[in-house]
């Protein structure tokens, strides 16, 4: 990824992917299914990355976390000590 590539992703989550909108989402939602028809879907899905992490520890590494948008992104971190929230986005990093 070039230099320009990653300032104009970091751009656009800064200044849009992650700015809150009426009702609490960010817009960067709008690329989110959040149709009712596969909300029980979507959170089965989102629950199960919670078999490939380790149950607790010290630190848990959050690469790319955005502003842990979904309450299924919380549980990733519950066994831990500190969540470390690590984003190309400011603003990402601040909603965190």
């Amino acid at each position: 990824m070039t230099n320009e590539t990653k300032q104009k992703v970091r751009e656009f989550y800064d200044d849009i992917g992650w700015q809150q909108e009426e009702g609490g989402l960010y817009q960067n939602a709008r690329y989110d299914d959040l149709r009712p028809v596969v909300k029980e879907y979507v959170h089965d899905t989102r629950m199960r990355v919670n078999r490939g992490i380790a149950p607790n520890g010290r630190f848990l590494l959050d690469a790319g976390s955005g502003p842990v948008q979904y309450d299924e992104y919380v549980t990733y971190s519950q066994g831990y000590e500190k969540r470390v929230c690590f984003d190309i986005s400011i603003q990402a990093l601040r909603e965190a």
